[in-house]
């Protein structure tokens, strides 16, 4: 297991975590992401997460759908089948060395595994956000991630990724994160 990976999984289950916690009123609510109900937030991570799953089991990639489509009628449920689908294939021998191809060109999957960990960690904060509760973000990861979107510099505000970074006065990694990522922590 690499250290990507361990961040990675680290970071489902945090996912895992909020998704359990998110009441069903709360799904269809509009999301901290424009345009995004926590639904669709759900859904645009758990597409990338089948992608994931994809690329480590030697499959063909899914095709693209709609967000909500993706999380479907029942998001939970939805979740815990991809979530196992993710984890089972990244338990398999070589699948941390399959190619895959992302959005910021060809790598290996652990390589995304790294990009797609600060995903999980926003996403799941995304979520909790909308729901009223606390993502219990893990402060070595969402340090990570902050420094990591630092690094990128005006990178990371390319169409698609990060909104403009939200000053804040606060030590706290995750919410140094989330207003990092462009989100406000308050």
């Amino acid at each position: 297991m690499s250290e990507n990976s361990r961040n990675y999984v680290k970071a489902i289950y945090t996912m895992d975590t909020v998704v359990k916690r998110t009441p069903d009123s709360a799904w269809s609510q509009q999301s901290p992401c424009d345009a995004w109900s926590a639904r669709q937030v759900l859904g645009h991570f758990m597409w990338g997460a089948q992608n994931l799953t994809a690329a480590a089991s030697g499959s063909p990639s899914p095709g693209e759908r709609a967000e909500a489509d993706v999380a479907g009628a029942d998001p939970r449920a939805s979740w815990g089948t991809t979530r196992d689908a993710l984890l089972s294939a990244l338990d398999q021998e070589g699948a941390l060395a399959q190619p895959f191809k992302g959005p910021f060109g060809p790598s290996t999957v652990d390589d995304f595994l790294g990009i797609h960990t600060l995903d999980c960690l926003l996403h799941a904060w995304d979520i909790a956000k909308t729901a009223g509760a606390d993502a219990h973000l893990p402060a070595d990861l969402a340090a990570a991630g902050a420094a990591g979107i630092a690094g990128l510099g005006d990178a990371a505000r390319s169409p698609g990724l990060f909104g403009p970074a939200v000053e804040i006065d606060s030590d706290d990694p995750a919410a140094q994160f989330v207003a990092i990522a462009g989100r406000n922590p308050a």
